[in-house]
């Protein structure tokens, strides 16, 4: 006589097990996916205060903010003019910085698209789509004085 206490697995345990498993792999990848994305625009956040920081030195040497005829962020690796008082390169890297999606910045000095907000420039990422306006990762991510 044969004993049915047999340990393997059944066809519909095993489908029972695959299915929980993919369900929880959906649920966790969303929630990873949405923290990725998050932690990117975190990322542009702070790449963007450490370009205010370096716009803040220029300033302090030379007196003003790098305007689009002196190159604007290129201003900031390689003087616009052979001048005694740029002390610079104020930011390091060979190529002006770029949003973690990796769309350039726009700077603009004086501000143009926010000129009632900011007096003197505005820093614009145009979050991860690299286009004006967006909600969530697409959003507008905006720093200025």
């Amino acid at each position: 006589m044969k004993s049915n206490n047999s340990k393997a697995f059944t066809l519909i345990e095993l489908m029972l097990s695959i299915t929980i498993v993919v369900t929880l792999m959906a649920f966790l990848g969303r929630g990873l996916y949405r923290q990725f994305a998050g932690a990117k625009s975190n990322i542009t956040k702070i790449g963007m205060k450490s370009v205010q920081d370096a716009l803040l030195q220029y300033n302090m040497h030379m007196g003003h903010y790098p305007t689009a005829r002196e190159g604007g962020l290129e201003a900031l690796i390689n003087p616009p003019t052979p001048r005694a008082d740029w002390e610079g390169p104020y930011f390091e890297g060979i190529e002006p910085p770029k949003d973690a999606w990796k769309n350039e910045y726009e700077y603009n000095a004086p501000p143009v698209r926010y000129r009632n907000k900011y007096k003197y420039y505005e820093l614009i990422s145009f979050g991860a789509n690299g286009m004006e306006g967006g909600d969530g990762t697409d959003a507008d991510i905006v720093v200025g004085l």
